[in-house]
C-alpha cells in the first residue's frame, strides 16, 4: 500500500503504510534521521511475505505532520506515536525495528508491553551513549 493512510495515535497525523497479511506477526519499522518510510522500500517486500509490516513517517518527516513546538519532538512523544500505532494494530506482541534516530525510539519502546523483540540498527544503547557523550566533548559535538 504505497499511498498509505493517515493515523493520529498521539495527537499528530502520521503517514502510515501497512503491508503483508493482516493476520501475520506484526513488525513495525521506525526510520532514522532525516529519512522517511521510503528508506524501508527494499526491506518491506522481504518481510511482508510472512509478516504484517507497519512502516510510518515519524512526526516532522516525510508525509507526516510537523508540529512547530520543539517539545513535540522529544523521545517520549516519538515513543507515544509508536505505542499508539502498535495499539492500533491490535497485536498482543510485535517486533520493532529502528534505524538511527528510529533506533533511539526503539530502545525506549522496549517499555511498551506489546513489544516482544527489538532490532536496533546504527544506534547505540542509551546508557552507552550517555557514558560516551558525558566524558567526551568531541563526541558530544558530533
Amino acid at each position: 500500500m504505497r499511498d498509505g493512510m493517515r493515523l493520529t495515535p498521539n495527537g499528530v497525523d502520521l503517514h502510515v503504510e501497512a503491508h503483508g497479511p493482516e493476520d501475520g506477526p506484526v513488525v513495525v519499522l521506525v526510520h532514522g534521521w532525516p529519512d522517511s518510510v521510503r528508506c524501508w522500500d527494499r526491506v518491506v517486500p522481504l518481510l511482508a511475505a510472512n509478516h504484517r509490516v507497519i512502516a510510518y513517517d515519524q512526526r516532522g518527516f516525510g508525509r507526516s505532520d510537523a508540529p512547530e513546538d520543539p517539545r513535540a519532538y522529544r523521545i517520549s512523544q516519538a515513543v507515544g506515536d509508536l505505542a499508539g500505532l502498535i495499539a492500533w494494530t491490535g497485536a498482543d506482541q510485535c517486533t520493532v525495528v529502528g534505524h538511527d534516530f528510529g533506533g533511539a525510539v526503539a530502545w525506549s519502546a522496549g517499555r511498551i508491553p506489546q513489544v516482544g523483540a527489538l532490532v536496533v540498527l546504527a544506534s547505540p544503547h542509551p546508557n552507552r551513549m550517555r557514558e560516551v557523550t558525558g566524558s567526551n566533548l568531541r563526541q558530544l559535538r558530533n
